[in-house]
């Protein structure tokens, strides 16, 4: 728990609008796994029913990756940390676990661009620095579609240490491209996918074998076809279909 930034300053009256929001609600639509979190912390707010994903109503990997992107694998031996300066990324909490094993001169890509809290931003890229020396290679500006799908295939280890539903869209590409990809045990994405037979690993867990050892042609493969069998565009449709018609 130390190595979450502290959050100070809350905006209860922000939180009092969204307790009034959350009894307007009268169907949620999630996951299992994220219903079952949410049921515990906002319950006694919400009377309504959730109504279960059917696999995915995400983007679709055609459109995220492209007709090039979507043919390639990772090739490079980049680490990524988190996709955002969103608080919730938990930087420090991932920088706690890498700086325990050696990461052999790895550079580790911190995407810092989406996000807007400056205060958050320096904090991580004094820690980084600090940290990682001139390994730490912030991500400070934003980058096209392509650029930025073009450098997550030279990573070919993801590290998300969310503890809620978060960079899915850099998840999926991830393990779309064949990357190890390791989640905190507090995601409910890592059973998730899990449940779903992907070869996803747990944060609190990475060691040095782990970090070395890329995944298999094999399970490389496996996350693939997985991965594009729910998140094809026809599959998308077909989801979204079924949810609203």
């Amino acid at each position: 728990i130390k190595y979450i930034a502290h959050i100070s300053d809350l905006d209860f009256g922000y939180i009092h609008r969204t307790i009034r929001f959350l009894k307007r609600i009268d169907t949620i639509l999630t996951t299992d796994e994220e219903y079952d979190i949410q049921k515990k912390y906002i319950g006694r707010y919400f009377s309504g029913t959730n109504l279960p994903v059917p696999e995915s109503i995400y983007y679709s990997i055609e459109d995220i990756l492209g007709s090039e992107l979507i043919k390639k694998n990772v090739s490079g031996n980049k680490i990524l940390v988190g996709n955002s300066a969103s608080i919730s990324g938990n930087h420090n909490y991932a920088f706690y676990y890498l700086s325990k094993i050696n990461i052999n001169k790895r550079q580790i890509i911190v995407p810092l661009s989406y996000g807007n809290n400056n205060k958050y931003i320096n904090h991580i890229l004094n820690k980084g620095k600090n940290l990682f020396g001139t390994n730490f290679i912030p991500i400070m500006r934003f980058l096209p579609l392509n650029e930025y799908n073009d450098l997550l295939l030279e990573c070919s280890v993801c590290v998300f240490a969310n503890w809620r539903q978060e960079a899915v869209g850099n998840i999926v590409v991830a393990l779309y491209l064949g990357a190890k990809v390791f989640l905190s045990k507090r995601s409910p994405l890592l059973l998730h996918y899990r449940n779903l037979g992907i070869f996803v690993y747990e944060l609190e867990n990475i060691d040095q074998d782990q970090l070395d050892t890329p995944l298999t042609e094999i399970e490389k493969s496996h996350n693939r076809n997985i991965i594009y069998k729910i998140f094809c565009r026809d599959n998308i449709i077909y989801n979204i279909i079924k949810v609203w018609n």
